[in-house]
């Protein structure tokens, strides 16, 4: 089973797709058919395999939303803990 960020698949007149590097900075546009999705990953039935580099769109957010800054930690306007 195959996943990928839902922040990748794009839409034209809704039918879902993602672009893949072909060449060097040389992306075409794939169909991709998918399946089941949490909300933040989908499930790719058809389309694109794990070996497959997808860009990320502009709009898609940092490439690890994970270590993106003030997604798990203290906010940009946090104090740092006072020293002992």
């Amino acid at each position: 089973m195959l996943a990928i960020r839902e922040a990748l698949v794009q839409y034209d007149k809704d039918k879902p797709f993602v672009e893949v590097e072909t060449a060097p900075q040389l992306f075409v546009k794939r169909p991709v058919k998918l399946g089941l999705s949490d909300g933040i990953k989908v499930e790719v039935l058809e389309g694109v395999t794990q070996a497959d580099k997808v860009k990320i769109p502009d709009n898609a957010g940092p490439a690890n939303p994970d270590l993106s800054t003030g997604s798990a930690g203290r906010g940009s306007n946090a104090k740092p803990p006072a020293k002992k």
